[in-house]
């Protein structure tokens, strides 16, 4: 018998995103159950946006912090240019190998990109990358915070643009809902904070819900509300919030 074999592992990720943990989760024989509270949209683009994407052999360097700002990015790029072709000169950060791995299917590889995973160990070695008063261009979504735009202010140009947007999930399946309020679960999954402001919108007892986090931002984020996570993954990656997920039930 495999190590998850009979555990009820619900994820709250959202559905048009490739979810690797719960891939891992599952091989280990979890059963996995879909209950998004965010959704991944593309974010529209006015016209000066426009305008500046049609020139953007103006940016010295383009940054993503995610998988879906390199995936909207592009879309929008189509579609207003007509081709996914990037002038050579500009070069690429990313933060995390997904991201990169992201970019990798367009036909770019990243020049730079940080050790962990967030935007504040990002910013640390940024001043290896950005050199003083370049263009560089931020691919975000609506929620990223400032964190990189103003680090990198400091001696560049900055334009920021939300490719995309993430918005609360429209309809929650009650079923699911009753089965936490039953539980009849083995695990919970946040990867975001917006994602557990979402579900704490839902009438749900939260005293007891057996929740795991992807990494200290989103724990911090649930701490908030008097909730202790059974399991905050070390290393904030897919695959290291399913070895966090495999070594607890291993106890």
């Amino acid at each position: 018998m495999k190590l998850l074999s009979e555990k009820i592992i619900i994820t709250t990720r959202p559905i048009n995103n490739f979810d690797k943990t719960s891939e891992i989760l599952q091989s280990e024989g979890a059963e996995i159950i879909r209950f998004p509270m965010i959704e991944i949209k593309e974010a529209p683009i006015n016209n000066t946006e426009k305008d500046i994407l049609k020139k953007i052999d103006k940016f010295d360097k383009i940054i993503f912090t995610s998988k879906n700002g390199v995936i909207f990015f592009f879309k929008q790029y189509y579609k207003i240019t007509g081709n996914q072709v990037l002038p050579i000169d500009i070069k690429f950060a990313t933060i995390g190998k997904n991201t990169s791995k992201e970019l990798e299917k367009y036909a770019y590889k990243t020049d730079f990109t940080n050790k962990g995973s967030t935007s504040f160990d990002f910013i640390k070695n940024i001043n290896t990358f950005v050199n003083n008063n370049e263009n560089v261009l931020l691919a975000l979504g609506n929620l990223s915070k400032n964190v990189i735009e103003e680090a990198i202010l400091k001696y560049a140009n900055v334009c920021r643009i939300n490719f995309y947007n993430t918005t609360a999930t429209q309809v929650v399946d009650n079923k699911i809902v009753e089965q936490i309020k039953n539980n009849n679960y083995n695990l919970l999954l946040f990867t975001s904070p917006s994602g557990f402001y979402n579900f704490n919108k839902l009438r749900i007892d939260k005293k007891n819900l057996k929740i795991a986090c992807i990494g200290t931002t989103t724990a911090n984020a649930i701490k908030k509300h008097n909730i202790t996570p059974l399991i905050i993954a070390k290393k904030s990656t897919a695959e290291g919030f399913a070895e966090s997920i495999i070594n607890y039930f291993k106890k």
